[in-house]
């Protein structure tokens, strides 16, 4: 009943004025019954709070670390090590939003800097319903906190108990004099992952980034109106979000997260990557369509989750990373099984950085120079005949500048069988300006895996980086 005459007071007026002043007698009993009523259907159409709140409620706030519902675990779980602060809605009865907000546990803060009222306003939204604001006294001092970050829009859990009730929960560092993102999306440089290509990830949460998804979708000449947009080969960003959660990124605006199965295989190396200033490089593709509501899909193709940091065997010195290109198989590794297996370290199979020489064969009538592998300074192969004419140039090139060529490798096998693949682009493949810039130009070790981030693309021949293109249907180039 307080909720209806907060949000209706004018028709609460009317309804006393009429009872009392027409009906004299059987007024009050009207009105009485009516707001009765009124009661009970607010009262039964309200879900019910959890019975058990493990967070106490704030005012002022205080720090937690377990939410209250089923449904916030999701959005939480991967930040359960990081304290929240919870913050009061207010303002909630100018709102008259549907019966479908009440409930709601995923919300999302929104900076309003050119708010004619407040410049420090900041919004409580649940998709594109207002649900609130965050209080004024709150506001003046987390606005500054999300500016200097470049936060304009982050995602939080909360709970909307009723209509004039409900709170947001927001990471500890949002408060002054709390560490806050160590960098912005901004600041961090792009890095090609050292393993390929080879998972395809549908991302979760495409519905909450609906204004982020569109933009990049009319920004490249498809708005998603009449005919569903169909993007490929976009260059986007993985790093992690103020939540502690991966998510994905295109150009600075958010698309969707990593979903909860790959999160925690993933949260570790990227972050590791976020702490030296540096995110991950991904390919994704947009479909998406606006004609009766919004529905968006976007995935990527992603590395195995050990191989996008440089693993073991990259050498000191100046260095030279091939691109990603075809499978090489390497020969002559039965040789030396203790070496490969001491790689393995009792897995079945390891990302490793293979190092190219030139070694000369040499029997009692021929010498023949061919390619030899080296992984961590130690022989473990060499390429055929054949396949060694593909990258002698480089291989020599490189070691008259006194430059070490090195390619992305794979081992694979167990005591009995151990067997070597490279991932690299041929020389005829590579084209003049990576040749300028590796070989001839500045490389050193501080700088090889910002090197890997312009790889070459044997296809295209223009250091990797394509336009986005439309999908015609689901067809991903492959290398080999």
């Amino acid at each position: 009943m307080k909720a209806f005459i907060t949000r209706h007071p004018w028709w609460s007026a009317i309804i006393v004025a009429v009872a009392v002043g027409w009906i004299p007698y059987a007024g009050w009993v009207i009105v009485i019954v009516a707001w009765l009523a009124i009661l009970v259907m607010r009262v039964r159409a309200q879900p019910q709070v959890p019975a058990k709140r493990e967070v106490a409620t704030l005012s002022p706030p205080v720090s937690a670390t377990v939410v209250p519902t089923p449904e916030m675990r999701n959005l939480t779980e991967e930040v359960s090590d990081t304290k929240l602060v919870r913050l009061e809605i207010v303002g909630m009865f100018h709102y008259n939003f549907p019966a479908s907000v009440i409930g709601a546990t995923r919300l999302r803060l929104i900076r309003e800097p050119r708010n004619p009222h407040d410049s420090n306003a900041i919004a409580v939204r649940q998709g594109r319903q207002q649900v609130g604001y965050v209080s004024a006294s709150v506001a003046r001092t987390l606005a500054p906190v999300l500016d200097a970050n470049g936060i304009s829009k982050m995602d939080v859990a909360g709970y909307v108990s009723s209509p004039s009730d409900g709170y947001v929960d927001v990471p500890e560092w949002t408060r002054p004099g709390s560490a806050a993102p160590a960098r912005t999306m901004a600041e961090l440089a792009l890095i090609e992952p050292w393993g390929r290509p080879i998972n395809r990830v549908e991302l979760d949460g495409t519905g909450t980034f609906e204004a982020e998804i569109g933009a990049i979708c009319e920004r490249l000449g498809a708005s998603g109106y009449g005919e569903p947009a169909r993007l490929s080969d976009i260059e986007g960003a993985m790093t992690l979000a103020p939540s502690k959660r991966v998510g994905l990124y295109v150009d600075g605006l958010q698309v969707g997260w990593l979903p909860d199965d790959a999160q925690s295989a993933y949260r570790d190396p990227v972050a590791r990557l976020a702490a030296s200033g540096s995110a991950v490089r991904v390919t994704l593709s947009i479909w998406m369509a606006r004609d009766y509501k919004f529905t968006a899909y976007v995935s990527g193709m992603l590395s195995d989750a050990r191989q996008i940091e440089v693993p073991y065997g990259m050498p000191d010195g100046a260095v030279a990373v091939l691109p990603v290109g075809g499978k090489v198989q390497v020969t002559g590794e039965d040789q030396y099984l203790d070496e490969l297996l001491a790689v393995l370290d009792g897995e079945q199979t390891a990302p490793v950085v293979a190092e190219m020489v030139s070694l000369v064969k040499r029997t009692a009538r021929t010498e023949k120079t061919v390619v030899g592998i080296h992984i961590g300074g130690e022989p473990v192969g060499e390429l055929t005949p054949h396949m060694s004419e593909h990258f002698l140039p480089v291989v020599a090139a490189c070691e008259e500048e006194g430059v070490t060529l090195v390619c992305r490798g794979e081992v694979i096998g167990n005591q009995l069988k151990a067997d070597v693949n490279l991932y690299a682009c041929r020389g005829g493949d590579l084209p003049p300006s990576w040749i300028s810039d590796n070989i001839y130009g500045d490389s050193s070790p501080e700088s090889a895996p910002t090197s890997v981030a312009e790889p070459a693309d044997s296809k295209t021949g223009n250091g990797g980086r394509q336009a986005p293109r439309r999908m015609a249907g689901d067809d991903w180039a492959d290398d080999e």
